[in-house]
């Protein structure tokens, strides 16, 4: 038969590992907030989060030790943990120290060559000339996409162009942009 184990006089939960404070953009990966909370009885953890500081929400699913911020839109959240220690009929709660993690939208890129500035004619028979299109950001992953246009107004991708560089075809009579 299996032993039962009555705490008679449950300690209040005391945090020895609280959250800490962190500032990601958009997008990234987040490292998990994480707590560490000890009583004399058994703990459970509910996460909460608030847009001041002051009013708190539960964050629904998030009853670990552990909880990973998202980070899909930008401003400042502030989080805490709730540690239960139950015993028998008693129950003591306390509240981790909060931590803010404030999301930064990403920069744009910034070119490193204007390519507006580029007018160039060829012969059919002539080999055009490398496009440089490298951006530089200071955060996040930049991705390319060069785009094909008969009227300056109208554009479609090019089909697997997807690097900084772009060697315009020569064996197409017309304009292209």
């Amino acid at each position: 038969s299996a032993a039962t184990v009555t705490v008679s006089n449950v300690t209040t939960p005391s945090f020895t590992k609280t959250p800490v404070s962190a500032t990601y953009y958009i997008g990234t990966t987040s490292t998990a907030l994480s707590v560490t909370a000890t009583s004399n009885a058994p703990i459970t953890y509910q996460w909460q989060r608030s847009t001041d500081n002051s009013t708190w929400s539960n964050i629904s699913g998030a009853t670990a030790a552990s909880y990973t911020p998202p980070t899909t839109s930008a401003g400042t959240i502030y989080y805490r943990c709730v540690a239960t220690a139950t015993g028998g009929s008693q129950t003591k709660t306390a509240n981790s120290s909060s931590a803010f993690i404030t999301i930064y939208q990403a920069s744009a890129p910034t070119f490193t060559n204007d390519l507006s500035l580029i007018d160039v004619t060829y012969d059919a028979a002539d080999q055009a000339t490398a496009l440089n299109g490298t951006a530089t950001a200071p955060h996040g992953t930049i991705t390319y996409q060069w785009y094909k246009s008969g009227d300056n107004a109208t554009w479609a991708p090019i089909y697997d162009e997807t690097s900084a560089m772009f060697t315009p075809p020569t064996n197409v009579g017309g304009v292209a942009y």
